[in-house]
């Protein structure tokens, strides 16, 4: 068995205040994200590091960051909000000196982003036109620029969410587009900052490995831990039972119609192939993210979820939950039917998720 040891297995949680659209109205998102941004994730950094864990992601939005991006596409210089990257830079500090590993993350950026309700009003595509692929480069740059004294074994970045694949959501996408448009961030990170840690997300939502990118230095490669997302995600998949072992899904990277069994097996041989990229092309690996959101049974749900845990573990491969006690895929506050729930600082803590993210730490 592989098993990865480029880059410390960290472990933790994306705290996702920050991905929110500010003009975004819709009732959930605003039940989702309270009004005091900065408290809630210091507040929520101190509970993680109180729970022994050492990992956040900060998912940011490019329509948050940048105060003139309706004039993108007339080729207008991107306008840096400077209240937003406030609430960043406290973070960051707070991560630090609670001796949390922070990932700065576009999950939303210049020309694409994994939820449609963002990409359909993008002005421009990250992976086809240069005014985006620019405009991407330029903000990295300063950002990069802003961050430059911050120790690169307490910070890193995570250039874009979940790129996808050649299979409609963006028609004519391949590896090598990706390769270009990174390319151009990675180089304007450089620029500013030659140690910075800079993570990529594998290609199809973080399923596949980027090979086309082993020989980029200090790159780690970040993969997911959903699959499969009929269980997970059900009943919005289409899983015929949910139960585990045994679902019957659409196969990793299959195709619409691929169904298979999945058992733990199956989940092994799909981190393992991030593993032995690891050893063999001496690249580090991370899982950025990964959880459930579901309505099928508890019980079967954290099954899969020991699974996964277990084997990132014996790989060597650290892991950030989605979510933390804000929206259906945290480890509080969820509301899981047959849940046992524990008081922590006022918060129902998932006894068993908790305890399970915290085994081989």
């Amino acid at each position: 068995m592989y098993k990865q040891s480029i880059f410390p297995a960290y472990r933790g949680f994306n705290l996702h205040y920050l991905i929110v659209d500010k003009n975004d109205t819709r009732p959930d998102w605003a039940k989702m994200v309270p009004k005091k941004l900065c408290d809630n994730i210091l507040g929520d950094m101190e509970m993680i590091a109180d729970l022994g864990f050492n990992f956040v992601r900060l998912p940011i939005n490019y329509y948050n960051l940048s105060l003139n991006y309706a004039d993108a596409k007339k080729g207008a210089t991107p306008i840096i909000d400077e209240s937003y990257l406030e609430i960043i830079d406290k973070a960051v500090l707070r991560a630090r000196e609670l001796g949390i590993y922070t990932e700065l993350a576009f999950h939303t950026a210049p020309g694409y982003s994994v939820l449609k309700i963002n990409a359909d009003h993008m002005p421009y595509s990250l992976w086809f036109d240069e005014k985006a692929q620019s405009d991407f480069a330029c903000l990295w740059g300063r950002i990069a620029e802003r961050y430059r004294g911050e120790s690169s074994e307490m910070l890193g970045f995570n250039l874009v969410n979940e790129p996808p694949t050649d299979d409609g959501y963006v028609k004519g996408f391949t590896a090598d587009i990706h390769k270009n448009a990174m390319m151009r961030a990675i180089d304007a990170i450089r620029k500013a900052d030659c140690d910075r840690t800079i993570f990529a997300d594998g290609l199809s939502w973080g399923r596949i490995p980027l090979y086309n990118m082993c020989d980029v230095p200090n790159l780690v490669q970040s993969t997911r831990a959903y699959d499969p997302t009929e269980l997970t995600h059900y009943p919005s998949g289409s899983a015929v039972n949910a139960v585990w072992p045994g679902v019957v899904a659409r196969d990793i990277c299959g195709s619409e119609d691929s169904r298979v069994a999945f058992d733990r097996k199956r989940l092994l041989d799909f981190f393992e192939e991030w593993a032995k990229i690891s050893v063999t092309e001496n690249v580090g690996v991370h899982c950025g993210e990964g959880g459930f959101a579901s309505s099928a049974p508890y019980d079967v749900l954290i099954k899969w979820f020991s699974d996964v845990m277990d084997i990132l573990t014996e790989l060597g491969i650290g892991f950030g939950l989605w979510g933390f006690c804000a929206g259906r895929f945290g480890i509080m506050d969820t509301d899981r039917k047959g849940c046992e729930y524990v008081d922590y600082r006022g918060h129902r803590l998932d006894k068993k998720m908790y305890e399970i993210m915290k085994r081989g730490m």
